[in-house]
């Protein structure tokens, strides 16, 4: 395990190849999220299409497989901000949402 200032970090999972366009998509859009009241909001169905559009992926399966990522990383990425600003469960927030 790697330390920093003391902490222990678990060693950096591996990433896939086939899974980089998504990984990439999701950093992306993660740092243009907007912010709520209390934390920032779920990536939307709108931003992840422009960001596939914009980024020239066309292939039907390439899109599915990206779209469907994103959403999946962005569920637990909102999950564990939840847990640390003490907010309720983000999936709740995410199904209220349309997403």
């Amino acid at each position: 395990m790697a330390t920093e200032r003391g902490v222990r970090f678990p060693p950096r999972p591996e990433l896939y190849e086939d899974m980089r366009p998504a990984w990439e998509a999701f950093r992306a859009l993660s740092q243009s999220r907007s912010l709520g009241m209390s934390a920032p909001n779920p990536i939307t169905a709108a931003d992840i299409e422009a960001y596939l559009r914009l980024h020239g992926i066309t292939d039907e399966e390439t899109l599915v497989e990206v779209y469907d990522a994103v959403r999946a990383l962005d569920v637990v990425w909102c999950a564990e901000v939840a847990k640390k600003v003490g907010r309720g469960n983000a999936k709740d927030r995410h199904r209220r949402q349309g997403r």
